[in-house]
């Protein structure tokens, strides 16, 4: 089994916004990285994928996952035992997953942590790519709430389809974008063209979302996903952890504490463990399971009166 990085770069966006498009235009630029041995892991919601005969094909590894979302119960083994295959490639050191449109990505951190702690810290996001269409985002964006989870665990937003908008609307569903993603890169497009090197050349993921709520079927419990934006101090962070343990049934992640430096986090129940590690992901981050379902407002003035974002 092979235990080089293998660098993640994941691409979602709801259904017709050009994720596959593209996908092809980055492939097809491949060839002036011959650094890069890529593979390719696409997901399509319906039964049959009708999308991966567009893509070239050639030195690249390819993988489907078809008849639901990657992210859900239904197929999250079938994911996870794709992402293993995958690492047992003595040649793909960079993949790129393409999500179906109807997705929830947030759970994307946990499931690469659940192969990493199997086979060793292979898995490292550097990007989450979201894809928007121009022409019908502010339609969409009032009736699924999965295209604000997309943008939210995103670090780079690609504005598509542009030449089907007047630039006053451009700049309108530009607005949307950075009040929902403050900081996020935003890059405008058509045809999904993007040049490769935009991608290559930025070292560290800068996921902008600090938390997204996802909640069983019943309500009972709420889980967030932190992504870690600052160093933490040890002390505070341990204090606010251990203040909490009536409400926080499990946390786990990475988390940098600055001069301390990196620690894996790992608490279930009053169990709680803070390990120094020396292999660790570009950039912290924290699944967070509450016994009850939670206020994100609360919680974020809870964390910003702690100094951690």
């Amino acid at each position: 089994m092979s235990l080089q990085s293998i660098n993640v770069f994941l691409i979602t966006g709801f259904l017709g916004s050009g994720k596959t498009t593209f996908l092809r235009h980055l492939l097809n630029q491949v060839k002036s990285f011959p650094q890069l041995n890529c593979g390719v892991l696409m997901n399509e919601y319906g039964v049959e994928n009708v999308d991966s005969e567009l893509l070239p094909h050639e030195g690249i590894t390819f993988s489907e996952i078809n008849g639901g979302s990657i992210f859900c119960s239904c197929l999250h083994g079938e994911f996870i035992q794709a992402l293993k295959e995958f690492s047992e490639s003595t040649e793909v050191n960079t993949l790129f997953i393409e999500t179906s449109g109807l997705s929830n990505p947030s759970m994307i951190f946990q499931d690469l942590d659940i192969v990493n702690k199997q086979i060793g810290d292979v898995y490292k996001i550097k990007e989450s790519i979201c894809l928007v269409d121009a022409s019908l985002f502010l339609k969409l964006m009032e009736v699924i709430t999965s295209i604000s989870t997309q943008l939210q665990v995103s670090s780079l937003v690609l504005i598509n389809k542009t030449d089907l908008v007047h630039s006053e609307e451009l700049g309108y569903v530009e607005k949307v974008i950075q009040e929902i993603c403050p900081d996020i890169r935003v890059f405008k497009t058509k045809y999904g063209e993007f040049n490769l090197k935009k991608l290559m050349i930025h070292q560290k993921t800068q996921i902008q979302s600090e938390f997204t709520e996802i909640r069983d079927e019943k309500g009972k419990f709420s889980s967030i996903t932190f992504t870690q934006t600052t160093q933490f101090l040890k002390k505070e962070f341990v204090d606010y952890v251990k203040s909490s343990n009536d409400s926080i049934l499990r946390i786990k992640g990475y988390v940098n504490l600055g001069k301390e430096g990196w620690y894996r986090v790992d608490k279930v129940s009053s169990d709680f463990q803070l390990k120094s590690v020396s292999s660790h992901p570009d950039q912290g981050s924290l699944i967070v399971i509450f016994r009850e379902k939670i206020d994100l407002h609360k919680l974020r003035s809870e964390w910003n009166a702690l100094g951690l974002m």
